[in-house]
Parts: C-alpha cells; structure tokens; sequence
C-alpha cells in the first residue's frame, strides 16, 4: 500500500454556512458544515491514533474519480469524469476528509509499473487540485486476486491503514464506489457504502446482493445525497 500525499490532518470546523457555484443539474448548494465532534483520541492495539471528530470519505479511483480505461499506466489518459471534481469539493467544503483506496492489479499482472501507477496518481491530483480539491492520501493494493491479501478491496486492509494514519474512525466513514468490491469493503468495516453509476457502478447495480446504502448517478450527485442525509444540505432556489 502507498500513502504519497497528506494535508489537512485533524478536525477542520467553521461554524460558516458555505456556497458552491452551481452545477447541473442542481443550481446553487447551501451546505451547514458538520459540527465539531469530540478532540479525545482513542488508540488501535498497535499504538496508532483514531480520532472521531472529522468524518472521511473512501474513494475508489478508476470509474468513480476518472474514467476506467482498463489498467491506465498513462498519465495522458487521465479524465475526471463529470462532477467528480464538483462533488469532492463540495464534500471537502463541509468538512470531509479524502482518502482514495484503490485496487491495481495491473502491478501484479505485470501490466505496468509502480512509478507508472504514481504518475498516474499525481495527473489525477493535479486535475482535482486545479478545481480546488486536494486529497489526504492516496492508498493501492498492488496485488491480483490469486494473492488473497488483505489490503484488497473488499477486504479492509486500506481502509484501516488510512484511518491509522489520517486519524478517523472506520466505521464512521463513507466508501464511494462503482464496484461490489467497494461495498463489500464498505461493509467489512461498518462504514455507509455509496454506488456511483459511474463506471461499472450501472452495470453492477441489479446485481448486488446487498444494496448499498446510496445509489447515486456520480461524485456530485453522491456528495448532494451524503449531505442531505446528514442534514448539512439545502438545494437551491432553482429545484
């Protein structure tokens, strides 16, 4: 697993009311950022640090972030897909962390290379960075199915390393993905699954066995039902 970028660790409140430029097909969205949560932390049995006062997001990569284009090694080929940049900054204005945890067999496979994956990776932040949205981290698991490691999706090997390290309670946070694999991890460590259609996400919608607990059309659309669930989203005057 690889963790390349970190920012804005810790709880970040406002007790502002927030505006974000509209983007179809909702207008204008009003967000009540969450309220400050308790700043006692908590330890794991390995001595890291959990902290429950600032909630993140899990996100998968490739048709949930930027198109799937089947094992991308090409920095070049990276595309946001549309509102994904909308919806990360609108959750990253109310006050949500961003972790990415993404599977990457094709390291495994001999498809590409690390550093091709990192290149990759740092395509994609810039993209997201010049909408305004900046990642906590980024973590992969490099291995193939026949490996049964831990760290694959859905098992929940990422998603505990980024919660030791960025300090946040898994089961508090919220998995975004296209896959079953991303609800599966969902569910290993109790946190709220969202499916994207994005993706593979239509696709794999009739056929889950357990329904997620968001189904959304993509990031933005993902980031409105999160916040309305929450009670921290109002839409604008146009709806």
């Amino acid at each position: 697993m690889y963790f390349p970028q970190r920012a804005g660790q810790g709880c970040r409140n406002s007790s502002k009311i927030g505006l974000i430029k509209p983007f179809a097909p909702y207008g204008a969205v009003t967000f009540r950022p969450m309220a400050e949560g308790p700043k006692k932390s908590a330890r794991t049995s390995d001595g890291s640090r959990l902290f429950s006062c600032r909630r993140f997001i899990l996100l998968d990569r490739d048709g949930t972030i930027i198109v799937d284009k089947e094992y991308l090694s090409n920095p070049d080929g990276v595309e946001l897909l549309p509102g994904a940049a909308a919806g990360l900054a609108l959750l990253r204005q109310a006050g949500f962390g961003l972790a990415v945890v993404t599977n990457q067999s094709g390291i495994g496979r001999g498809y590409y290379s690390v550093q091709d994956m990192h290149a990759v990776n740092e395509r994609m932040s810039a993209l997201l960075a010049a909408a305004g949205v900046v990642l906590d981290g980024i973590y992969y698991c490099p291995h193939t199915p026949q490996d049964n490691c831990p760290c694959r999706k859905p098992r929940p090997g990422m998603a505990l390393r980024a919660a030791a390290e960025l300090g946040f309670t898994p089961d508090q946070a919220v998995v975004i993905g296209d896959k079953a694999a991303d609800l599966g991890l969902a569910h290993a460590v109790g946190a709220l699954g969202v499916l994207v259609r994005t993706g593979y996400g239509a696709a794999q919608e009739s056929m889950l066995h357990t329904p997620p607990d968001i189904v959304a059309d993509n990031l933005f659309d993902a980031a409105v039902r999160i916040l309305e669930r929450d009670g921290m989203f109002e839409r604008g005057n146009g709806q």
